[in-house]
């Protein structure tokens, strides 16, 4: 009876807290469309902080990081959208880094921990 009742104190703070919740992702037009064009100006080896900021009106979530042959491999969501008249414009990127510098995005995720050959190609990209 403890037991059940400590799980449901916890999930009864956790709710309050806002934890569990979706993020909060709307922006105005003119911010998602910033947003788009920030994504198009970012480059192999800019810092992740300067990358990220360029994200702020919407939403960034860290998915997961990974350490591969002395590697940091991070793995970020962007998203955004503008609800006007029931409809969405949806912006959605996938962004990775590693050893804190962006080496790749996509609009679906990659598995990159079952492609070496890609985590290869990201460490020799930040070395040029």
């Amino acid at each position: 009876m403890h037991r059940a009742l400590s799980a449901a104190v916890a999930a009864l703070i956790l709710s309050m807290s806002g934890c569990g919740s979706a993020p909060k992702a709307e922006v105005s037009r003119s911010e998602l469309e910033k947003i788009r064009t920030w994504n198009q100006s970012i480059t192999i080896g800019d810092p992740k902080a300067k990358v990220l900021k360029g994200y702020a009106a919407g939403n960034t979530v860290k998915l997961g990081s990974s350490a591969m042959d002395e590697l940091a491999v991070e793995e970020w969501k962007a998203e955004a959208y503008h609800d006007e008249s029931k409809r969405k414009d949806l912006f959605v990127t996938f962004l990775y880094f590693a050893d804190e510098s962006f080496v790749d995005s996509s609009d679906t995720r990659i598995d990159f921990r079952s492609k070496p050959e890609l985590v290869e190609r990201w460490r020799k990209s930040l070395k040029k």
